[in-house]
């Protein structure tokens, strides 16, 4: 086009200033695909991966009155407070991967809470240990022992796992909580969160304590510090794994980047794949054709969340298939996939069909993996005169029942009435929960269930052993 006059050059000016000023720039550039397969090296130490961070935009830095050590994502700001909505939730807290990795109770928190939190919502079982309130659990014995947990305002929680005693020596990353599943005839450790690349993170064995395969992925990164683990599921024939990894450089320089990982079950490296904040993994589950069904981790504020997708399919080989249901459908969950000490964390598995819970709205969502058909129920939760139910695990059987663990509470949280536990079974015909005792497996904690039923691991020292499953009928 041919400018022949200041007139004309003025008048384009002014076209592109509007056209930005209207969100239509002219370097306008596509936002990236939100799955982006990764390049793979073979080296002499193994697969290595490069070029993960810098995929999805600059890092989101934190308001300058937060704290030194808080790190937080966009939209996680309240009003005039300059401290992190993670951080200042009452009662229940809601922390996200990016604050830090320490645990903070439930409390009041005026401010922020120091260093910050590590995610709450961490798929399976983790085993807590503490000073203060005591929660009373009966021991393998039959006598009460005590699994303690720190509801005390303010006073941070320290999760302390120590590896069952098995036929095989499982060494991770201490200081940080493990994570125990039972899903497809195979028990599942991961280490939640680990900045040790000498370590094993995940250890998969048979029920028996016979070790599978082992896998270390963080060392898969070379440029990576730290590698956040939010679930691990296998079958037979595939293991798929979530992971968010940050950077050497800091959260503040480089955008902590969520990945999707499959393995063979033999440990063999298949594929990876980075992963937008939009289609980042809360939970997944593999089914019988080896698809991954995932349940993303939230739309923040950087997505309209009737947008963004609930749940993503993808073949064995990472490619999507469909994206079923968007954000907005569940409000409660709508920004982030949220859990708590009390309401606990989201579940996802596959028996029969695609299914998942979420904490707080109770929503149950149950997904044909033929056609993507999904229906959705609202399970509550049972109701105990005198007492309140904090969730400590909930699976589904084939029947579609839903069992659930929780911890039973005085109805006043009164420190001379000692808390118990409770076993209940959800049936989708009436709707309702009933209450039933696991007979010989009563004094283990519910890890998942198997086509016989409820799968309990028992408890022993500070963690849970893994060589010795208990199955009670199904219910």
């Amino acid at each position: 086009m041919l400018i022949n006059s200041p007139r004309s050059a003025f008048s384009i000016l002014v076209l592109l200033v509007f056209l930005a000023g209207v969100g239509l720039p002219f370097n306008f550039r596509p936002a990236p695909a939100p799955v982006q397969q990764l390049e793979v090296l073979q080296t002499a130490e193994g697969p290595r991966i490069s070029g993960l961070f810098g995929r999805f935009g600059s890092p989101l830095v934190p308001l300058s009155t937060c704290g030194t050590y808080l790190h937080c994502f966009g939209g996680s700001h309240v009003g005039p407070n300059p401290c992190c909505n993670d951080d200042s939730k009452s009662y229940t807290v809601f922390c996200r991967d990016s604050c830090n990795y320490t645990y903070c109770g439930s409390s009041l928190k005026p401010t922020c809470c120091g260093g910050g939190c590590i995610q709450d919502h961490l798929q399976g079982v983790l085993v807590a240990r503490g000073s203060d309130t005591v929660t009373t659990l009966p021991s393998r014995s039959g006598t009460e022992e005590s699994a303690a947990m720190n509801l005390k305002a303010s006073l941070m929680i320290m999760l302390v796992v120590v590896s069952a005693c098995c036929e095989y020596t499982y060494a991770h990353d201490p200081g940080h909580p493990q994570v125990y599943k039972w899903e497809n005839g195979w028990m599942l450790v991961f280490d939640a969160v680990s900045s040790d690349a000498s370590t094993n993170q995940i250890a998969i064995s048979d029920g028996q304590g016979h070790q599978v395969t082992q896998l270390n992925i963080l060392k898969l990164i070379e440029d990576a510090k730290r590698v956040t683990i939010y679930d691990v599921s296998a079958n037979a024939n595939l293991v798929a794994v979530a992971a968010v990894y940050q950077s050497k450089k800091g959260d503040r320089q480089v955008r902590p980047t969520a990945t999707l990982l499959l393995f063979d079950l033999h440990g063999e490296f298949l594929s990876a794949f980075a992963l937008a904040p939009t289609h980042a993994i809360s939970r997944l589950a593999v089914d019988d054709r080896s698809h991954i069904w995932t349940l993303t981790d939230g739309a923040g504020t950087e997505a309209d969340p009737s947008t963004v997708p609930m749940v993503v399919e993808f073949t064995a080989d990472g490619k999507i298939v469909r994206e079923v249901l968007t954000r907005d459908k569940f409000p409660f969950h709508a920004l982030d996939t949220k859990s708590g000490l009390e309401m606990g964390s989201p579940v996802m598995g596959y028996s029969g069909v695609v299914w998942f819970w979420l904490p707080g709205s109770t929503d149950l969502v149950t997904i044909s993996p033929n056609d993507g058909k999904a229906v959705v129920s609202k399970t509550q939760l049972p109701k105990r005169h005198g007492r309140r139910e904090a969730v400590l695990s909930i699976t589904r059987e084939q029947s579609g029942n839903v069992i659930g663990q929780f911890r039973e509470d005085d109805e006043n949280l009164s420190p001379t009435v000692a808390s118990e536990a409770g076993h209940y079974v959800w049936s989708p015909a009436t709707g309702a929960w009933s209450q039933f005792k696991p007979s010989a497996c009563e004094h283990g904690r519910l890890v998942g269930a198997s086509e016989r039923g409820p799968v309990y691991a028992p408890y022993e020292g500070d963690g849970l052993r893994t060589d010795n499953l208990c199955t009670i009928p199904a219910q």
